[in-house]
């Protein structure tokens, strides 16, 4: 092609439009197509575009009754280069021929071309422009229900067309009998030639009817539904980018609806069954995400109240073992054998214990996996064109599951904290940030009827050794109790050191969280620290939650040295405290820290390569990190990223653990053998157990981020490494 250019002299309303949709499709060209920019100057070179596509593909493409060009793309072509000042010349041959011809580079793009992985390797492809699928076409008196029954069977198909290859790709033993045109592969079902031929649908119906076939019908199986696209030459992206824009120009206006009505309107017999099989993955997106979100609310509360009520009869159970086990102990010398048995009961009972405490911890970490791409789905969702009420539904979708990973949290936690798996991971971190911490919490919680207060004894030195994140997961429960039982009034955050002047390098510290709200009945305040108690116990609750919250809290105190308690006077409001032991350290000794955490979150533009095989997460990590500033390259298992990388050219490489074909691990092992000199390998997976980041670093990872991956869990990871 020579001096190919766009021109945006078109009219004043038309130029507008066409700079709006070049800057909408830049930013939302779809995933597989080539997302590059062309320069400004080329765009402004006047220039002549040559353009092929099939002889005989009507109504597509073909040769009308006067010689000319017609058909569906060739007024497409021809309305999108009138609309990019291009002057369109269209050559027209066999489809075997016009391929041969692109890819030599003697013609400069086909008007209509079926996307798929294998030609992407070979052409680009613009947006799409129509959507069609294959058909079985049989003899009047001749049905099938499947593809399945073309096994072992003689088939006729068009030379180098979609469908033929998706056949050869089905393993059923079927022998193709290749026809030049849709129209002689139907006649020679038509004359009995043969029983079968599988074509596009639409160029099917039409051959039929404009050839006056009477033995001739589609079985309606409607397989494959393939994207129609415009495809040039690989490299050509000048090109492609122009015919993109010209394409979304033409959908802005009524020009597409028109040419569209014109040649497959006819054709197309729309019912409320096209409706559903043309929207259906929208449709089916949001009834799995809505049917996921309830499957899962549901079996989880189910899960809940039935481990709660099996964990209080097993309680019951050992309560009066125990009873039992001291009366006989008084009785050994009569009832050695009677005591046996019963201590053999117990061990059982306690093996059940933990094995229900496995289960629990085990179900929620495979709720988790699902749920990375549920709310990753629902974001990317959110950013798509919906209606007032559609948006309104999504949020509420984003709220539920929020809600749910919460719950599931908690339930993670508790799980860990019974098996005793739960360790505090301590670290010199400033005060102060507590504080910063709960007044962020309050904002982000709390409506114009709430104000907050704070204050901290200025004994408690600038800077301690202690889990922060679990101290700031009490704090965060506390307040958000307090928020949500205090309709008006005020919260207070307040820090006191209760340290003794004998140890001056230890500290005590006692936090509390007091409100005005309803308060707290007396005699519901003991159980308020057991697992699943609420303040509320009737049928109707006020408020959400596992009622796990304040146990974990508790354990948390007592991990740090400390406790936890509660003072309320109902109606009056209540004041939540815990304690918790910590060292006294200097500014020096933790400020390298902070400085480094600093400096690696300046980070920006990495080339990351993304090595994960489920699509959702791709698309979810996908647009996580390019909104942080990074460039992403996807290898969908672990072999196809020993192919894609290449030394010097990623900063980056983030690898899932598990993955068919080759997974993380053995992958990671391949490239350090290959590549002596590698970017940091990053380990990606929903098990978050105790030491799982460990046992995945002793195996060659650089380091370890669990599902769902947050902003905040990448920056600290590149500040690690």
């Amino acid at each position: 092609m020579q001096n190919i250019s766009m021109q945006f002299y078109i009219n004043a309303h038309r130029k507008s439009i066409a700079i709006l949709f070049v800057f909408l499709f830049c930013i939302l060209l779809p995933t597989g197509y080539t997302q590059t920019s062309p320069s400004i100057e080329k765009l402004y070179q006047p220039g002549i575009i040559v353009i092929g596509d099939d002889i005989n593909y009507p109504p597509y493409s073909f040769v009308d009754d006067n010689g000319q060009p017609a058909g569906f793309n060739i007024d497409i072509a021809k309305a999108v280069g009138k609309e990019m000042g291009l002057e369109v010349v269209i050559r027209q041959d066999r489809w075997e021929v016009i391929r041969a011809e692109l890819e030599k580079g003697e013609i400069d793009a086909i008007s209509g071309m079926f996307y798929t992985e294998e030609r992407a390797l070979t052409y680009g492809f613009s947006s799409r422009h129509s959507v069609s699928n294959g058909d079985v076409f049989t003899a009047n008196n001749n049905t099938i229900n499947s593809l399945d029954e073309l096994k072992g069977k003689e088939v006729v198909v068009q030379t180098a067309d979609v469908y033929a290859e998706y056949l050869l790709q089905l393993d059923l033993d079927i022998r193709l009998i290749e026809a030049p045109t849709v129209k002689e592969a139907l006649n020679m079902v038509d004359n009995g030639v043969y029983d079968y031929a599988v074509v596009l649908k639409l160029p099917g119906l039409y051959s039929i009817r404009n050839n006056n076939f009477k033995n001739v019908k589609p079985a309606g199986l409607n397989f494959l539904p393939k994207e129609y696209c415009m495809a040039v030459r690989k490299e050509n992206e000048d090109l492609l980018y122009i015919l993109n824009a010209g394409l979304h120009i033409l959908k802005a206006s009524d020009q597409y609806q028109q040419i569209h009505d014109k040649w497959l309107g006819v054709y197309e017999e729309r019912n409320f069954s096209d409706f559903l099989r043309e929207h259906r993955w929208i449709i089916i997106l949001i009834g799995s995400v809505i049917f996921t979100l309830l499957a899962l609310s549901v079996s989880l509360r189910y899960l809940i109240s039935k481990k709660t009520k099996e964990l209080q009869t097993m309680n019951e159970e050992l309560i009066a073992s125990n009873e039992e086990i001291v009366h006989k102990n008084k009785l050994l010398a009569s009832s050695q054998t009677e005591l046996k048995a019963r201590l053999e009961k117990i061990n059982k009972q306690g093996d059940i214990i933990r094995f229900k405490q496995n289960f629990l911890a085990n179900m929620s970490h495979e709720i988790r996996t699902p749920l990375t791409g549920v709310i990753g789905m629902i974001d990317i969702l959110k950013q798509t064109q919906l209606t007032e009420d559609q948006k309104e539904y999504i949020n509420i979708l984003r709220h539920s599951g929020e809600n749910l990973r919460e719950i599931i949290n908690q339930v993670l936690d508790y799980s860990k904290i019974e098996a005793g798996k739960l360790q505090l991971r301590k670290k010199e971190f400033a005060f102060h940030e507590l504080e910063k911490q709960a007044i962020s919490l309050f904002q982000s919680l709390a409506g114009d009827s709430l104000t907050f207060e704070s204050t901290i004894d200025p004994s408690i030195p600038d800077h301690i050794y202690a889990d922060k994140n679990r101290l700031t997961q009490i704090i965060s429960n506390l307040i958000s109790n307090a928020v949500k039982f205090t309709a008006k009034g005020k919260i207070r955050f307040s820090a006191q050191n209760l340290s003794v002047e004998s140890n001056p390098e230890e500290l005590y510290i006692k936090i509390a969280i007091s409100d005005t709200g309803l308060g707290i009945e007396e005699k519901k305040q003991k159980a308020l620290f057991t697992p699943f108690a609420q303040i509320h116990q009737s049928d109707y609750r006020e408020s959400e939650g596992t009622g796990l919250g304040l146990s974990i809290c508790k354990e948390l105190a007592q991990l740090h040295g400390g406790k936890i308690g509660v003072e309320s006077h109902y109606g009056k409001g209540s004041t939540f405290w815990f304690t918790f032991k910590t060292e006294k350290k200097h500014l020096h000794e933790a400020g390298s820290q902070e400085n480094s955490s600093f400096e690696g979150s300046t980070y920006k533009n990495l080339r990351i390569l993304l090595v994960e095989d489920k699509i959702v997460n791709q698309k979810v990590m996908t647009l996580l990190l390019s909104s942080m500033g990074h460039t992403i390259e996807l290898a969908e298992n672990g072999a196809v990223a020993l192919k894609k990388f290449q030394p010097d050219t990623f900063d980056l490489i983030l690898m899932d653990i598990q993955m068919p074909v080759m997974d993380g691990i053995t992958a990671t092992s391949k490239l350090r053998q290959k590549y002596p000199q590698l970017p940091p390998v990053i380990g990606l997976s929903a098990n978050a157990f105790e030491g799982d980041r460990e046992k995945y670093m002793n195996m060659g990872l650089d380091e370890y981020l669990t599902k769902p991956m947050k902003k905040e869990d990448f920056t600290d990871m590149l500040n690690r490494i």
